[in-house]
């Protein structure tokens, strides 16, 4: 390929007009680099013609400097390279650790088998679920894991529907997709309306110092909703907070109310950190959707 040809191609690219190419996929790459015989062209010529589909990439400032009749491409980071992941995530797909056995062993000691059965009985009419084998290698914490967990979900005067909408909020703000799964069903059958459910996987986060609500927000909350959502964002995100958020919740909730919430919201923020860290359920990157009808 004549040096003419090149510098048209580079000419084509060069300046600060992005070419519209809605499709970034890696065929669509592949594609274009082989249409004209480019593959196992020179690299400087593969660069310039991947300059257009590369600066549509949100994670990159490109810009251009022209040299000696071709573009070369400018890359500047707008974030370290090692947290933009934009092309593949760098973690496992895989639980993280083999789950502990369903059963315990035949030698097992009755302390084991005893945690192993406290565990069975709360589950029922389900089996253990992959959290429960997670936790399982060591039968003390899941036994006090256990313990904490069934006194949060059944033992308290909170509204159960208003209860899973906390939860349901950590799993979004957490990226805990077991745990919304597991959570949003809980949450309808609670009677939290299925609009709120929906909104509670979208709304903007509640920041420090507040914000407005918009006018999804205004016609789809109450305002008991609205003041549960509020304190479960400030205290997964911020920990710390505003006054004017604790004082919502009190009017709706007494003494005891607001400890069991604050108690509930801080349960189900370990419990999605121990899930994402430990990839449990392999659902982690998976969509947060909303339950079928």
């Amino acid at each position: 390929m004549g040096h003419s040809k090149i510098n048209s191609i580079g000419s084509r690219y060069s300046g600060d007009s992005e070419q519209s190419l809605p499709d970034l996929s890696l065929s669509t790459l592949t594609k274009r680099l082989q249409s004209g015989g480019f593959i196992a062209m020179s690299p400087r010529l593969t660069f310039e013609i991947m300059t257009p589909l590369v600066k549509q990439l949100d994670c990159l400032k490109l810009t251009c400097v022209p040299l000696k009749g071709l573009s070369r491409v400018h890359f500047s980071p707008r974030v370290p390279l090692s947290f933009a992941r934009t092309f593949q995530s760098t973690t496992s797909s895989n639980m993280r650790i083999p789950y502990a056995p369903t059963e315990p062993a035949a030698d097992a000691s009755e302390t084991t088998k005893a945690v192993y059965e406290r565990i069975t009985e709360r589950r029922k009419p389900r089996p253990l679920l992959p959290l429960d084998l997670a936790l399982l290698h060591n039968t003390a914490i899941a036994d006090g894991w256990n313990s904490l967990l069934g006194a949060v979900r059944s033992k308290t005067s909170l509204n159960p529907g208003l209860m899973e909408m906390a939860v349901c909020r950590i799993a979004v703000l957490n990226k805990a997709t077991f745990e919304w799964i597991s959570h949003a069903p809980l949450a309808l059958k609670g009677g939290l309306p299925r609009a709120s459910l929906n909104l509670v996987r979208t709304a903007e986060i509640y920041p420090p110092g507040g914000r407005s609500k918009t006018k999804e927000e205004q016609e789809t909350f109450s305002d008991q909703e609205w003041a549960v959502l509020c304190y479960a964002d400030q205290v997964t995100k911020n920990v710390e907070v505003d006054d004017e958020v604790f004082d919502a919740l009190r009017k709706f909730l007494d003494n005891t109310g607001i400890m069991e919430m604050t108690a509930a919201v801080a349960t189900y923020n370990m419990v999605s950190r121990f899930l994402v860290a430990m990839n449990v359920s392999e659902k982690n990157g998976d969509e947060i959707v909303m339950p079928e009808e």
